[in-house]
């Protein structure tokens, strides 16, 4: 008769760790959609009014379905701006300078409202860290073009070993 040896429990696997769950949002931080929503409605209309710009100034023709469209829809976006300045350019091919207001007018207006949008949204006792989200990047772009405009006309700055010295090498 054979002996069975008790056999010992089977190992078991080491318990987990608790997982601690990192959290989506960030504390202090605006509502990005609302602002992403409002970029992109004002991405849209410029896009509308570019085209039709740019349709006006090649000569697009209205009887075109797809231009037509533009035009169509457009036309009340460009409305509020008409008669600012006059159209220049011939029958077929006009410079209106009405779609060019009317991108920068709403492009501002999207930016302010982005902005509010950051204000209103922002949590008690912060405050946005800038009014313009580019600031930064658009600082040192103003600072490396003042530098060039500053230096220009200036001979350039080079390296002492390429410049002739009275010293013998």
């Amino acid at each position: 008769m054979a002996i069975q040896e008790p056999t010992s429990a089977p190992a078991s696997a080491p318990a987990p760790a608790p997982v601690e769950r990192a959290s989506v949002t960030e504390n202090g931080r605006y509502n990005f959609r609302a602002a992403a929503v409002v970029g992109f409605i004002v991405g849209v209309v410029d896009i509308f009014i570019a085209a039709r710009f740019l349709g006006k100034l090649f000569g697009a023709s209205s009887q075109s379905a797809f231009v037509n469209f533009i035009y169509q829809v457009s036309a009340p976006m460009v409305a509020p701006f008409t008669g600012i300045f006059g159209n220049s350019g011939s029958s077929t091919n006009t410079f209106e300078t009405v779609s060019l207001v009317a991108i920068v007018v709403y492009a501002v207006i999207g930016w302010g409202l982005v902005v509010l949008i950051r204000i209103a949204t922002a949590p008690r006792g912060t405050k946005p860290a800038s009014l313009w989200p580019f600031r930064g990047e658009f600082d040192a772009v103003l600072s490396r073009f003042s530098t060039v405009v500053l230096n220009w006309g200036r001979a350039p700055a080079t390296s002492g070993s390429s410049r002739r010295s009275g010293r013998r090498r």
